[in-house]
């Protein structure tokens, strides 16, 4: 009997340590892999501060991120007025994925991120009311969503993708939410780098005009160097300049550069075309897509 209590004892006292030893293995696993998680993210900080060129911080965005989070595709949208552009993307099926613009108000999911500034999760886009199809992403089934938060607002978020339905967990969203926000600011600082570079090449192009002037070119010599270096300064594809004719009855554009053709010459009327609405209201005149644009002047067609 008593032989049986010490064999009942000493099995419960060798379970009890072989929990115990279980336990001990799990939570050294589990600081191994916190460890390594911290090391990964003081890398990748590392590395998004290598650069301060926006393009390129945002192609480093989504590589890096592959080592923090797994996804199947991912995309980063930055908030531009009331337009959301997926500025960069990985592993989507097309290509035209980048030129895609949304509105957060359309896009249930994408606007609790925006309002809220935490990780979402939808765990099965099939189930959950707040996913909206597209074409693009007709294989997800798990989709994290994760706020770029800027030094004093929301500037955008990440998006992961995968194909597993309840694929992302709150560690993945923690880890992704610390991930975003050193990502936020490379983003950040990019941009400022990059205003403070235009504000230089304005400077620049203001001083090269000056002096344009003060050497007293010829009128037509000079009115072209001045498009072509507000073509460039803008970073557009050309551009044309034009100038009230004597009467003040319409415009004249006198200097044209990279339009496909040579416009110089060409009459505009007042209200006529985007460079005659930009006169009649006294304000600069965007236009998306100028074919398509009802006041379109059919002498650029």
């Amino acid at each position: 009997m008593e032989s049986d209590q010490l064999r009942a004892s000493l099995d419960a006292a060798l379970a009890k340590q072989a929990a115990l030893e279980a336990e001990i293995s799990r939570l050294s696993a589990s600081e191994r892999a916190q460890r390594k998680q911290v090391e990964t993210l003081r890398e990748v900080t590392r590395i998004l501060n290598s650069s301060l060129d926006q393009k390129h911080i945002l192609e480093l965005i989504l590589d890096q991120l592959a080592r923090v989070v797994e996804y199947d595709s991912a995309s980063i949208m930055l908030i531009a007025g009331e337009r959301l552009p997926i500025v960069a993307s990985r592993k989507f099926a097309s290509a035209l994925m980048d030129e895609t613009v949304f509105r957060a108000e359309a896009l249930p999911h994408i606007q609790e991120v925006l309002d809220r500034r935490v990780p979402v999760i939808i765990s099965d886009t099939e189930l959950d009311p707040r996913w909206q199809k597209n074409p693009y992403a007709k294989e997800v089934r798990c989709w994290l969503g994760v706020p770029l938060a800027g030094k004093n607002q929301v500037i955008g978020l990440l998006n992961l993708d995968k194909k597993q339905a309840g694929y992302y967990t709150q560690q993945d969203a923690s880890l992704a939410a610390i991930f975003a926000s050193q990502a936020a600011i490379a983003i950040e600082n990019a941009h400022l780098y990059s205003v403070e570079r235009q504000r230089g090449e304005q400077l620049d192009a203001l001083r090269a005009t000056i002096a344009d002037i003060s050497a007293e070119l010829e009128l037509s010599r000079l009115l072209q160097a001045i498009l072509e270096r507000a073509v460039n300064l803008l970073e557009a594809t050309g551009g044309d300049l034009g100038l009230y004719t004597d009467d003040f009855s319409e415009l004249m554009v006198v200097a044209s550069h990279n339009m496909g053709k040579d416009y110089t010459g060409t009459h505009m009327r007042v209200g006529e075309g985007a460079m005659g609405l930009a006169i009649q209201r006294q304000q600069a005149v965007i236009v998306e897509n100028y074919r398509n644009w009802e006041n379109a002047s059919e002498q650029y067609f």
